[in-house]
């Protein structure tokens, strides 16, 4: 049962980063993002993905740089794409955590800019240990289920997921 709580046994690791590349890809949220839209065809310049994500196209070049260099990004006739499918970084890595904080640091800037399409909700509850138990045990199914609809579908967009469930 803790094996089925644990998402990295239930994940494929296709791109494993040397240490010191690790760190550099997870320092910011930056890096991820220009990977992924990498994946979407018209992402294909430093200027149009510096166009999407409000950055300077000076800053998205250097991020560029680094993830053509360590394979993440493929740069192929003047067209960029997605390295490896899928980048994991085990939940008792270090900068696990800072990868999660990254990511909503973003998330509680885009709660300041309204648009209907984005979605946040926070919930705090008083429950049953079975009920509590229950719905952590959701949630690995939930991500599966997630991936398995984003892996074959077109890459027309980007979104971030983050989810939380503790106790407190």
């Amino acid at each position: 049962q803790n094996e089925a709580k644990k998402l990295e046994n239930r994940l494929k690791k296709d791109h494993i980063l040397d240490e010191s590349s690790k760190s550099i890809y997870f320092s910011s949220w930056v890096f991820p993002a220009i990977r992924i839209l990498c994946d979407i065809s018209h992402f294909n310049s430093a200027s149009e993905i510096a166009e999407r994500l409000q950055m300077p196209k000076n800053h998205v070049m250097k991020c560029l740089d680094f993830l053509i260099k360590n394979d993440i990004v493929i740069q192929k006739n003047n067209t960029l794409s997605i390295g490896p499918a899928h980048i994991y970084l085990p939940a008792t890595d270090p900068l696990a955590t800072r990868d999660h904080v990254n990511w909503r640091q973003l998330a509680f800037q885009k709660m300041q800019i309204s648009n209907e399409d984005n979605f946040f909700y926070s919930g705090n509850y008083a429950l049953s240990k079975v009920v509590a138990h229950e719905i952590r045990m959701m949630l690995p199914d939930l991500i599966e289920g997630v991936l398995k609809k984003v892996k074959p579908s077109l890459s027309e967009t980007t979104c971030c997921l983050n989810i939380d469930y503790f106790e407190f």
